[in-house]
């Protein structure tokens, strides 16, 4: 009786790292007018660089409104 060949004939196949450059863009948003949750939020990256601003009400009435950056250089 033969036996089946161990490997398949991908003794040799050896997994190469591939670098792909990360680019995407994200949002969301929620309004609801029963709890009063108001937010919202974007943000992209290219590469190694990302930036995005979001946005919610306070309990007290107030938005906060926070606008940020980071990269390889300015953390």
């Amino acid at each position: 009786m033969a036996r089946p060949q161990e490997g398949h004939g991908h003794e040799h196949d050896h997994h190469v790292g591939h670098y792909t450059h990360p680019k995407y863009t994200y949002e969301y948003k929620v309004v609801d007018p029963h709890t009063g949750d108001s937010k919202f939020q974007h943000e992209t990256r290219d590469g190694d660089t990302v930036s995005g601003v979001y946005y919610l009400h306070d309990a007290d009435g107030k938005t906060r409104i926070v606008e940020y950056t980071a990269d390889p250089h300015n953390g």
